[in-house]
């Protein structure tokens, strides 16, 4: 049965997918700092502790991270929220 909701899993999988891509092409450290945080209830606080990487730096790291992202998927996130699936 396809539902509504099979639909925006799907496409928001995709979504992921083609994030988790656009990963794989960065550097170990970037991809592990942004991986960490992304995927861990750690904050930048709690991963400076765990690790022992300044706050600053993985403060840096991750903002840098985040607008590559949003600066390559900003258009296909409004497409998912707009529901244009074909778009993405």
């Amino acid at each position: 049965q396809h539902t509504a909701k099979t639909t925006i899993d799907g496409t928001f999988g995709r979504l992921i997918q083609k994030m988790d891509k656009e990963l794989d092409n960065w550097d170990w450290y970037n991809k592990r700092i942004f991986e960490i945080y992304r995927d861990t209830p750690l904050s930048i606080r709690g991963m400076a502790k765990e690790t022992g990487i300044s706050f600053v730096n993985i403060f840096h790291t991750l903002k840098k991270g985040k607008q590559i992202m949003r600066d390559k998927f900003n258009e296909d996130y409004e497409d998912y929220l707009n529901q244009d699936f074909n778009q993405i």
